[in-house]
């Protein structure tokens, strides 16, 4: 299964908290895909990019320069556009 297809199984089981600061969504915890007592930290770190306490996230993060995306990230984007109604491929103000 890839990262995307992870990222929705953990939206559609319910896993995404979010915290809204401000009417803007500025962090989440979402817990493990595979351990129920495991939650981890996505955070806006400058009102565009995001970042994630994960080891996946925090591996990857150093080659990809800002644009690499974990799981838990893309679960929190998914459910931020469940919010907001987005239903297509649109721009999605965060």
């Amino acid at each position: 299964m890839n990262r995307l297809d992870k990222a929705w199984k953990i939206l559609r089981q319910g896993k995404v908290r979010i915290t809204l600061n401000e009417e803007h969504i500025r962090q989440a915890r979402v817990e493990s895909e595979d351990n129920s007592k495991k939650e981890y930290g996505v955070r806006c770190v400058n009102d565009k990019d995001w970042d994630c306490d994960c080891e996946d996230y925090l591996y990857n993060y150093i080659n990809a320069k800002g644009s690499y995306q974990c799981k838990h990230i893309l679960a929190m984007v998914f459910k931020i556009a469940e919010l907001k109604g987005v239903e297509s491929q649109t721009r999605l103000k965060i």
